[in-house]
């Protein structure tokens, strides 16, 4: 999942924003607030996870720039599947037309 989404704040949010939003959802979901709770640890460490990159802008910058390259390489297969799938359809429209007649289960052409 994507660090921004994890703790809701957009691409464009400022340090402050970050650690606010960090604030909030550590808190809600923190091991002493949730004795016991597995879940509530596993997202503590994710939201942990992803302030600890977001708060650094050396870091910040990194990570922007891979899921940037990650973006552009989704979607150039997008493009190469769309592609196929146009290549698809004009060679069905293209072929030629079936003759002949099924009699008794069995193609006559």
């Amino acid at each position: 999942m994507n660090h921004y989404q994890v703790l809701g704040v957009p691409a464009t949010a400022s340090s402050a924003e970050i650690k606010n939003a960090y604030l909030v959802r550590a808190r809600k979901c923190h091991p002493d607030r949730n004795p016991g709770d597995k879940a509530a640890k596993e997202q503590f460490k994710t939201i942990q996870e992803a302030y600890d990159v977001l708060s650094h802008p050396k870091k910040r910058q990194m990570y922007d720039c891979s899921v940037a390259a990650q973006e552009a390489e989704l979607e150039l297969v997008r493009a190469r599947a769309y592609a196929e799938q146009a290549d698809l359809k004009a060679a069905m429209r293209d072929r030629p037309a079936r003759t002949g007649f099924y009699q008794y289960g069995t193609f006559m052409g």
